[in-house]
């Protein structure tokens, strides 16, 4: 059995003089984080199979202070506490398949997010309880290769809580993943990755109020619950000669991601303003 116990405070003070169209602005910023955090792996065996089991907790808190002075418009103020509770559990084992081992999990996980705008009394909250199952299966062939196969599945119920309602969402995400590799001599070898992956609620600020980042950045956040789902696949061609002391590779990789929405960003001499947009974005990439 292995466990680590973390626990981290800090305080962080910024003070800065900045001009602004000819206003100098003093801006001050005291951040207050704080967290602790668990981690155990442990195993035990049952007849002719080994059980595997890891916990990760975390708890985190955040109260962050601005005050800017001397800008034309008028004093900026911003306060906001956030509070983050995370707990991730897996079970693990394998059983043999077809003469290789076929790796079954089971995960449960649950996380809470709380923004408190204190500003402008802005609560929000948004709660996610994933149970999950992941099968892995490896096919190894030619004492030269293998094919590693994962199939995770999981259900996550998502609860977002603001002050214009409750919102409740359900979600099964399928996200399978391949990964191919074979040594083509022994100096040669050739790797393919390709992956696909969903996710909602993707650490975004949440609030029914806007809050300012900075003495001119105001910035409003999301109302509701965002997804984003990804493509991926990438190769590697590598040469390694420990005798020549040569080593190279050539990696390409391709990606596609679809969210949503995006964030609009609008300028004035005295205010720059980041609103989130609810429309689907597709990107790609390619190198």
């Amino acid at each position: 059995m292995l466990n680590d116990l973390k626990a981290v405070c800090s305080r962080n003070k910024q003070s800065a003089n900045i001009v602004n169209n000819g206003d100098s602005v003093s801006q001050h910023i005291n951040v207050r984080p704080q967290y602790f955090q668990n981690n155990l792996q442990m195993s035990a065996n049952s007849g002719n199979n080994t059980y595997s089991f890891q916990s990760f907790t975390r708890y985190y808190d955040d109260k962050e202070n601005m005050h800017d002075a001397g800008n034309s418009w008028g004093t900026v103020s911003s306060r906001l506490s956030r509070q983050t509770f995370l707990t991730k559990n897996r079970v693990s084992t394998f059983v043999p398949f077809l003469g290789q081992n076929l790796d079954l999990g089971a995960d449960v996980e649950y996380y809470q997010n709380r923004y408190d705008n204190k500003t402008a009394s802005g609560r929000n909250k948004t709660n996610a309880f994933v149970l999950g199952f992941s099968p892995e299966y490896t096919i190894k062939y030619c004492n030269s290769g293998h094919i590693t196969v994962q199939s995770p599945v999981s259900l996550k119920r998502v609860s977002l809580f603001m002050s214009s309602g409750k919102v409740n969402r359900n979600y099964i995400n399928y996200s399978p993943s391949v990964y191919f590799s074979y040594d083509i001599s022994n100096s040669v070898k050739f790797n393919i990755f390709s992956s696909y992956t969903a996710d909602e609620l993707n650490g975004n600020y949440l609030s029914s109020v806007p809050i300012y980042t900075d003495y001119r950045t105001l910035l409003y956040s999301l109302n509701g619950i965002d997804k984003t789902k990804s493509f991926n696949i990438m190769s590697t061609l590598s040469y390694h000669d420990l005798v020549s002391m040569l080593f190279c590779s050539l990696t390409g990789n391709l990606s596609y991601r679809k969210s949503n929405y995006y964030n609009d960003y609008s300028y004035t001499d005295s205010l720059s303003v980041v609103s989130p947009v609810w429309k689907d974005i597709h990107s790609r990439y390619f190198s």
